[in-house]
């Protein structure tokens, strides 16, 4: 991808859920232009995928990698992971098994895929997890999860710690429950629960405009435990780098119920973007982003009605390539294989 690195400028890649594209646009630091452009087919309508960018195995450059997901039309849960690429798509590599809403974090400098719980035709809520790796077109056993879990968030706080949040368990049922997981010890500890329970809802990890060193940790709409949508949002303010114990924390409502978005962060983490979803006026997908922005922990969204999407979508997944994001890393033995979707990265290469 030619525009990988840029300085100024956050690109978003989005594959929707519900219709067979695949879109991609950037966004200034102003926001006030904008660049939607078709980049490629993808060859079957799929929901419920993975993905994130990854190093490819020739070190040379990145690729957009998703993986899992099921079909729209046959309902077919798919295990295969492709690497979105002009001018064709490829197949990277192959999950253990069939995942549809799952979560997953890239690692290892970008190596390394983490693809967390989602279900399959055999197991309504997965424990498993599993390492995606396009050198070696594969994939290896991860931590077991603490209970199954699909349609909940994966997110990355700092290049030793994640946080599972949310989600639905075997019963179909949303939750509260979260768990921090330590890269260090390679193991779960619980987190502080969610006011409500929430699943199929969007989350990021964003920096306070003001204060850079304040990081919050957002969960936004989805659903609840009667399967009601909701606009709640709920946030975790990390003040100090001592935080499992940090509890949970209403923030301002979203503009409308949302459920089965997408979200990506942009400008330096600054800005949390949920893209389409549905809500209840459109049970299909919307094509409305929202944006959301705190300054001295004041938080708010705001509708970008110039960043509307050319096409209703939900279930889809976004990926944001910008500057600046620590990735875990695991090991001292992967190679040094780098791209500029990692370069500038203030803690990469820092090894336990």
């Amino acid at each position: 991808m030619h525009y990988l690195g840029q300085q100024d400028v956050d690109f978003i890649l989005l594959t929707h859920g519900l219709v067979s594209s695949k879109l991609a646009f950037k966004i200034t630091e102003e926001l006030s232009q904008t660049c939607f452009h078709t980049m490629q087919t993808i060859s079957k309508e799929i929901r419920g995928a993975t993905g994130g960018v990854m190093v490819n195995p020739d070190g040379e450059d990145c690729s957009f990698v998703v993986c899992g997901g099921q079909d729209a039309d046959t309902r077919l849960m798919h295990d295969t992971c492709k690497r979105l690429s002009d001018p064709a798509e490829k197949t990277a590599g192959f999950l253990q098994v069939p995942r549809v809403g799952a979560a997953s974090l890239v690692m290892n400098n970008g190596t390394d895929l983490w693809v967390t719980g989602g279900f399959n035709m055999f197991t309504f809520a997965l424990d498993t997890t599993e390492f995606v790796s396009l050198s070696e077109n594969s994939s290896d056993d991860g931590p077991i999860l603490p209970s199954g879990v699909k349609y909940h968030c994966l997110e990355q706080v700092d290049s030793k710690s994640a946080i599972l949040i949310g989600g639905q368990d075997v019963s179909n049922q949303s939750q509260s429950r979260n768990y921090w997981y330590d890269a260090n010890t390679m193991g779960w500890i619980f987190a502080k629960p969610l006011k409500a329970s929430k699943a199929k809802h969007a989350c990021g990890v964003i920096r306070d405009g003001l204060e850079q060193d304040w990081k919050i940790i957002v969960a936004a709409g989805g659903i609840t435990i009667n399967g009601v949508m909701t606009k709640t949002v709920e946030l975790m303010v990390l003040l100090t780098d001592k935080y499992h114990g940090t509890p949970w924390e209403l923030g301002p409502e979203m503009p409308e119920e949302v459920a089965n978005a997408a979200s990506a962060t942009t400008s330096g983490q600054q800005k949390l973007l949920v893209i389409g979803g549905t809500t209840i006026s459109n049970k299909q997908g919307t094509s409305s982003v929202y944006e959301m922005t705190c300054w001295l922990l004041e938080c708010q969204w705001k509708l970008l009605e110039d960043l509307g999407l050319r096409s209703p979508t939900a279930h889809n997944l976004a990926i944001s390539l910008q500057e600046h994001v620590p990735q875990l890393i695991w090991n001292t033995d992967k190679d040094n294989a780098q791209c500029s979707y990692f370069d500038n990265n203030p803690e990469q290469g820092k090894q336990f």
